[in-house]
C-alpha cells in the first residue's frame, strides 16, 4: 500500500474484489492519520 502522492496498491493477494474495496475505503479514510503516525514512528 503506498499512501503518498496518491492512495495505491502494489498487490492485495488473497482478498476478495469485495474485500479490497473495503481495505481501500479504509485506507482512504483514515490516510491522513497512517501518514501522521507513520511519521511519528520513522521521522520524517
Amino acid at each position: 500500500m503506498w499512501l503518498e502522492s496518491s492512495i495505491e496498491t502494489d498487490y492485495l493477494l488473497g482478498f476478495s474484489n469485495a474485500e479490497q474495496k473495503d481495505i481501500l475505503e479504509i485506507v482512504h479514510a483514515h490516510s491522513e492519520n497512517f501518514k501522521k503516525k507513520w511519521n511519528e514512528c520513522f521521522g520524517k
